[in-house]
């Protein structure tokens, strides 16, 4: 009896070896492969618009007073400081020069502390006043210290997943006939914005249940980062078939991840 449990521990303690050597092979397989330069999909101006963008819906839901401070206005700033956060990420990475970079690590910070703290007015004032300040290139007198620009989760995955519906719906709309032109400062901030949320996610597996899907994850991401960059190149080239070919991939790319990661889930 002593040597069947002898023999059966040995047994168990070489399956387990194997699994955790098994276990590390996958996960080292499901890295996320290394993204392409920033400005093949989202160029840095059109990001910087976006920058100006949010940060204008931050100072009008901020300029209230405490006691009209409701719930709407915290999910605005929570939702606007995570979009933030993504487009400072994507910013601080970018091959292009632009002078939100240098304080891109600055704005990151403060953008994940502001989302952090959306439901306090005071504290959500101080960490805007933090963003405005590194912006403005005066982070050693306030800016606050500087996050890592590694790639990794910055905003709440679902409000995200918002942003590209509400995003995706406006560019539908703004992508044909006259408005192609008249539109087209809007919507290459759109497809850009969408192309970096799509890059920024690429990193952020925390919602991955399964790790078996990880590959599919980085897939759909960088499809759906590829499709916009295509539809941003398209409009700044005002190539309407070529925007309508790139929307639909787009969508395809879209209904791809939600066939695999159901909408609850992201």
């Amino acid at each position: 009896m002593r040597r069947f449990y002898n023999q059966l521990g040995w047994i168990c303690g070489k399956n387990m070896f194997f699994l955790i050597v098994f276990s590390m092979a996958a996960v080292l397989a499901a890295a996320p492969p290394d993204p392409p330069p920033a400005s093949r999909y989202a160029p840095i101006a059109d990001l910087a618009t976006q920058v100006d963008y949010h940060i204008g819906m931050l100072e009008k839901a901020l300029d209230t007073s405490a006691d009209e401070y409701n719930e709407l206005k915290q999910k605005t700033v929570s939702k606007n400081a995570g979009m933030l956060a993504v487009l400072a990420l994507v910013i601080g990475n970018h091959d292009q020069d632009h002078g939100l970079k240098a304080s891109a690590g600055q704005v990151l910070a403060a953008a994940e502390r502001l989302a952090a703290v959306a439901n306090d007015p005071a504290a959500a004032r101080a960490e805007f006043t933090r963003i405005k300040t590194a912006i403005a290139g005066e982070a050693a007198d306030g800016g606050g210290p500087a996050a890592s620009l590694k790639w990794r989760k910055v905003a709440d995955l679902e409000g995200l997943m918002k942003q590209v519906q509400f995003l995706n719906s406006r560019l539908k709309r703004s992508v044909k006939g006259s408005k192609l032109k008249s539109q087209a400062d809007k919507t290459t901030a759109y497809s850009a914005t969408l192309a970096a949320i799509a890059q920024a996610t690429l990193a952020d597996t925390s919602d991955v249940e399964n790790p078996a899907d990880l590959d599919k994850w980085y897939q759909f991401c960088a499809e759906m980062r590829d499709a916009a960059g295509e539809v941003n190149q398209a409009i700044h080239q005002q190539d309407e078939e070529s925007v309508q070919a790139a929307m639909e991939k787009l969508k395809a790319s879209c209904d791809a991840c939600h066939a695999v990661f159901e909408e609850d889930q992201l």
